[in-house]
């Protein structure tokens, strides 16, 4: 786990560096796999919800008249 701790070191921002503790899991494969989707989902549920990134074309009922050629 050295060569995991030295990245993690020189990677991570100063106020953190030294720390923070690696430690190995003592859960079993099959609990860390719903835990960690438990958790995902829980996060999920109270993200804000923010607009797209991806622009959306206006269709003809959102363009003003005064546009329309």
């Amino acid at each position: 786990m050295k060569p995991l701790r030295e990245s993690m070191e020189k990677n991570m921002m100063p106020i953190w560096k030294g720390k923070v503790k690696v430690l190995l899991s003592e859960l079993k494969e099959a609990d860390a796999a719903v835990l960690g989707a438990s958790a995902l989902g829980w996060e999920a549920k109270f993200q804000p919800i923010t607009p797209s990134a991806v622009p959306v074309a206006p269709t003809p009922a959102t363009v003003p008249a005064s546009t329309v050629k």
